[in-house]
């Protein structure tokens, strides 16, 4: 499983924060990086719910208040770098970059 977390500090637990990763996903198919977004997508494919979903981070962890239930953003910004990277910041992308 691999995946961004939020924070990185010493004695945090590094849990993987989906909206996070699919952003970094997203701005890799923007820049033209197709071999990178496509192995930060597949890298979290684990993690996907069998309905297409997927949570908001790995596991719950009540000291960052973050929580393993399905998060309409982190699906919303996986189908945005998967589907439709086009749909936003057009004005950023690199020729020729397209989904992943």
């Amino acid at each position: 499983m691999r995946g961004c977390t939020a924070r990185i500090e010493p004695g945090l637990d590094r849990n993987i924060w989906f909206e996070g990763t699919f952003g970094v996903t997203h701005a890799q198919v923007t820049a033209g990086l197709r071999d990178e977004a496509r192995i930060s997508a597949e890298g979290a494919s684990p993690a996907q719910a069998a309905d297409g979903s997927w949570p908001y981070t790995l596991r719950d962890d009540p000291a960052e208040e973050t929580t393993a239930a399905g998060s309409v953003a982190s699906t919303a910004w996986y189908l945005l770098a998967t589907s439709t990277p086009q749909a936003i910041w057009p004005e950023c992308r690199a020729p020729g970059a397209g989904a992943p």
